[in-house]
């Protein structure tokens, strides 16, 4: 099963290499067992792996960029999903 997210509705920024990332998908469950996707219009679509170097920024005010493994933006993902669906559900 694929998830596509865009990263401005789960309020993320997510640079890979330097460039920014706007949409992901997750192959598989949320929970684990999954591969991150990106898509760029130029580059396409690639599953993210230990040798990028991958950067998360929450879009809040004042955040700082950091640096982060690929399980690492996993976890991100899930946590900020379950809290958008918390949101939505109360």
């Amino acid at each position: 099963m694929s998830t596509f997210y865009s990263l401005h509705d789960i309020q993320l920024l997510l640079r890979v290499n330097g460039l920014a990332f706007h949409f992901i998908w997750l192959r598989g469950r949320i929970d684990g067992g999954s591969d991150v996707v990106v898509q760029d219009p130029i580059l396409g679509e690639f599953s993210l792996h230990g040798g990028f170097e991958l950067q998360t920024r929450q879009m809040a005010a004042g955040a700082e960029w950091r640096r982060v493994s690929v399980d690492e933006l996993k976890g991100i993902i899930a946590s900020a999903v379950r809290e958008r669906r918390c949101e939505h559900n109360d």
